[in-house]
């Protein structure tokens, strides 16, 4: 097939390149001779495509934002510039459940093509709790997670249902999953969970361990219950022993703001 070529018009370009070539060809795009093509392993791919020029030509315009590759010297949440957003055109459903939905999200980066992105939407927020007792440390629930096939610690945590505040679901979760009552929860950040592919959020509250008023409702959610001393937690978490993201954010966190009591 001899060399493939890459055909600009009004930045719609017809590429013809092995699959492994697709990498070098999109970080560094230029008019002129594709690398040569093996004819047992060409690719050919439509693609609508935004090309980087360095001068002003009105058949290909420049993108790119002026200083998008230089590594800027923080000084300051007022230095930041405003988010690049990137255009929705629009969306379609895949599946829906009052659990989660999938969904097909048309969308277009500043300065790449056009493209269906996959979303997980999570329809509720979610909190997640770090109860510690003075005297016996931290209350974390051990059981196995059967999506990932992994085992390990985690923090009493659920959805906030609706109508419901924050808070007042930090004290109805470790009551359902621990049997333990609790002080009025502080909460103390708020993350994404995945903001790559889904909407989850979690809050992440403290709270005192005030008194065990019962058996756990949701005595399915754990194997066990223990108390774990805050000095052992940063050895669990490097050792993965706690290998969800929700519980191993909410700890490193409460042990970095010092919401955590020294053992």
């Amino acid at each position: 097939m001899g060399r493939g070529r890459l055909l600009v018009e009004d930045g719609v370009g017809l590429v013809l390149m092995t699959i492994d070539q697709w990498p070098v060809i999109c970080s560094g795009l230029s008019r002129g001779p594709v690398p040569a093509c093996s004819p047992a392993s060409v690719a050919v791919l439509r693609v609508r495509l935004r090309l980087p020029s360095t001068a002003p030509d009105p058949g290909c315009r420049t993108t790119i934002p002026t200083g998008a590759g230089v590594i800027q010297e923080y000084t300051g949440v007022e230095s930041l510039p405003d988010p690049r957003r990137w255009t929705v055109h629009g969306r379609r459903p895949v599946y829906d459940s009052p659990w989660m939905a999938l969904e097909l999200v048309d969308v277009e980066p500043v300065a790449g093509m056009r493209y269906e992105h996959h979303v997980v939407v999570i329809p509720y927020e979610a909190v997640c709790v770090v109860v510690q007792h003075p005297d016996r440390g931290v209350l974390l629930l051990y059981r196995h997670r059967f999506i990932t096939d992994t085992a390990g610690f985690e923090l009493p945590a659920g959805g906030i249902e609706a109508g419901e505040s924050v808070t007042d679901a930090a004290v109805r979760e470790v009551l359902e999953e621990t049997g333990w009552e609790i002080s009025p929860p502080t909460v103390f950040l708020t993350a994404n969970a995945s903001d790559g592919v889904s909407t989850q959020r979690f809050h992440f509250a403290h709270a005192a361990a005030l008194a065990q008023v019962g058996e756990p409702r949701d005595a399915h959610e754990a194997d066990r219950l223990y108390w774990v001393r805050p000095g052992d937690l940063p050895g669990l978490i490097r050792d993965g022993r706690v290998p969800g993201c929700p519980a191993m954010t909410g700890l490193l966190a409460a042990l970095s703001f010092g919401c955590l009591a020294a053992d």
